[in-house]
């Protein structure tokens, strides 16, 4: 669930091939985040056996050094009908820049370490390690689908998801 919240971050969020080899897009300064970033309606995270036809859509918002994401969940592909017993999770917290890298599909992006300090208005600690990438309007971050999971800094995503990200608002 701790990848939903944030895929960014989180959730998080991600990306292999988004564009192209320039860096032109990516940046290093927690202003390039600034503002409210939406993930529209795709598969949710979870989706799975026990979950068939779970859809979502994620808002993240940063300002500063801190981040609020919110997350709307539904039974069906156009995110019409509200999933009845969801709880759409909201988390909050920090998080911080890091060094450039290169990711495996080539275009450079940059470490972002974050830590939830609320979920759903209660008290809460997770840390993530991901990266993320910003070409235009779009923001990208890590595969946390395989090994590299964003749990620890050796296990910080090489590489972005192509298939979710956020757009600015």
């Amino acid at each position: 669930m701790y990848k939903t919240l944030l895929p960014v971050i989180v959730i998080s969020l991600n990306l292999a091939g988004c564009g192209g080899g320039s860096d032109s897009g990516s940046t290093s300064t927690p202003s390039s985040l600034e503002g409210r970033w939406v993930k529209s309606c795709s598969p949710g995270e979870f989706e799975d056996i026990t979950n068939p036809g779970l859809y979502d859509v994620i808002s993240l918002t940063f300002r500063g050094n801190t981040f609020y994401s919110d997350i709307k969940n539904y039974t069906d592909s156009g995110c019409n009908t509200p999933l009845a017993s969801s709880p759409n999770p909201t988390a909050s917290g920090t998080f911080s820049i890091g060094a450039s890298v290169l990711t495996f599909s080539g275009p450079v992006a940059n470490e972002i370490d974050t830590t939830i300090t609320q979920q759903n208005g209660a008290p809460f600690i997770v840390n993530e390690y991901d990266i993320f990438y910003i070409e235009g309007n779009n923001l990208f971050f890590g595969d946390t689908s395989g090994p590299n999971d964003a749990s620890s800094p050796a296990l910080r995503p090489d590489d972005l998801d192509p298939f979710r990200y956020f757009v600015r608002q």
